[in-house]
C-alpha cells in the first residue's frame, strides 16, 4: 500500500514547474534566506517515526508520502513541528534529487514555514 501512495505521489508531481521566479512548487527543500531565521514564536519539535509522521502530517498532505510538516497552533500562538527521527531515503522529491534527506535538512524547512515561509514555497 506504501509503495502505490508513493508512487501517485510521484505521479501527480512529477511534472511540478521548478522553483524560480516566484513559481510555486511543492518540493523546494532550502527555504530562501529572508526566512532562514529564529521564529518569532515558540516551537515545539517532535521526532517521529516516518509512520507516526505520516498520521501526524496526515491532514495537512492525504496524498503521497510526507517528510515533515509544520503547524501554527493559535492560543498562544506557537509552532509544533514534526520531522523523522532518522534520515529517509529520498523518491524523487525536492528537485533536483538529493538521495538522502536528513532530520536536519527538514528542520530548517519547516522552521523557515514556522517564520512566516507560505506554504506555497515562494523563492523570494
Amino acid at each position: 500500500m506504501r509503495v502505490i501512495m508513493m508512487l501517485i505521489a510521484l505521479a501527480m508531481f512529477s511534472s511540478v514547474a521548478p522553483a524560480s521566479a516566484g513559481v510555486m512548487t511543492f518540493f523546494t527543500l532550502e527555504p530562501p534566506v529572508k526566512y532562514q531565521v529564529k521564529p518569532k514564536i515558540p516551537v515545539k519539535v517532535y521526532r517521529l517515526s516516518m509512520s507516526e509522521l505520516q498520521k501526524a502530517c496526515f491532514n495537512k498532505f492525504p496524498l503521497g508520502l510526507v517528510y515533515g510538516c509544520s503547524k501554527t497552533l493559535k492560543g498562544p500562538d506557537r509552532c509544533a513541528v514534526f520531522i523523522p527521527k532518522s534520515p529517509v531515503v529520498n523518491v524523487g522529491f525536492p528537485l533536483p534529487p538529493i538521495p538522502v534527506i536528513t532530520p536536519s535538512m527538514i528542520l530548517k524547512h519547516e522552521l523557515a514555514h514556522c517564520a512566516g515561509w507560505p506554504r506555497t514555497h515562494p523563492r523570494r
